[in-house]
């Protein structure tokens, strides 16, 4: 009888750990999707000068795939409306037109997501780098708010803000 209740307390031990395990290795599959998403959708927002323009035009194009239908960026919080997910490709080529080079840093990166596993919110701090067509450079550093969605299976982007410049534009060198 004793042995009955060992083997017993070992078995629900074992069970707790490996619901446990289950419920850590799943979190920690849910921000490595997300932090590879986002990885991927910065390389996309980045200029290098030796992509082809018709390149960039499908790059643009799948930046979409990262949001939610329905997600809003708000890109500066100088400007009331947020960009809506169909605004996104001609907003990335107007920028991509008027800049030679465009790179993105990311650090300070934290993610929590909730427990039941559905959504998630990413604070990170970007340093950009612009430089232009006629050689002038400039350089911000802000941070980022970004709410995550779990849709199907997939992390999304449900919204995107700048929460602060950390450092405002300014001239490399200045």
């Amino acid at each position: 009888m004793q042995w009955d209740k060992q083997r017993i307390g070992v078995g629900v031990a074992v069970l707790i750990a490996l619901g446990a395990a289950w419920w850590i290795w799943g979190a920690d599959r849910d921000a490595r999707q997300i932090n590879r998403q986002f990885d991927q959708l910065v390389e996309l927002l980045e200029k290098r000068a030796d992509i082809p323009p018709l390149r960039m035009m499908a790059r643009a194009r799948r930046t979409t795939e990262f949001f939610t239908d329905d997600a809003e960026i708000r890109l500066s919080p100088l400007v009331e409306r947020a960009l809506s997910v169909d605004e996104i490709p001609a907003a990335h080529h107007l920028v991509h037109s008027r800049v030679a080079q465009l790179t993105l840093r990311i650090s300070d990166r934290h993610l929590d997501i909730d427990a039941e596993r559905q959504g998630a919110v990413m604070r990170v701090t970007v340093r950009s780098g612009v430089r232009t067509h006629q050689g002038s450079r400039e350089n911000r550093l802000d941070e980022f708010r970004v709410q995550w969605v779990k849709e199907d299976g997939t992390w999304l982007i449900q919204s995107a803000e700048i929460v602060s410049a950390i450092r405002a534009p300014r001239a490399v060198g200045d």
